[in-house]
């Protein structure tokens, strides 16, 4: 079952403590993107993943492959991650 409990949109996905000073726009950890909460399983969420790594088996890589097999549009693609 889906959330939609919030609007779709641009979703900032961070490591650590989401960071207020993005003002506008909803952004969630990376733990609570990978657990589904939130808010973060619409599929018309455009997931902007700023974790700090985006190598293989780290959080980073996780949020992206995780957004494209929820159907969301992501970036950094794994195209350009890999």
């Amino acid at each position: 079952m889906r959330n939609t409990s919030r609007s779709a949109g641009p979703l900032a996905v961070v490591e650590g403590k989401p960071d207020p000073a993005l003002d506008g726009i909803r952004t969630v950890s990376a733990d609570e993107y990978l657990e589904g909460r939130a808010g973060t399983l619409d599929r018309d969420a455009i997931v902007i993943n700023l974790c700090r790594s985006y190598s293989y088996l780290s959080k980073g890589y996780y949020v992206s492959l995780l957004a494209d097999a929820r159907g969301q549009r992501v970036y950094p693609t794994l195209e350009m991650i890999e």
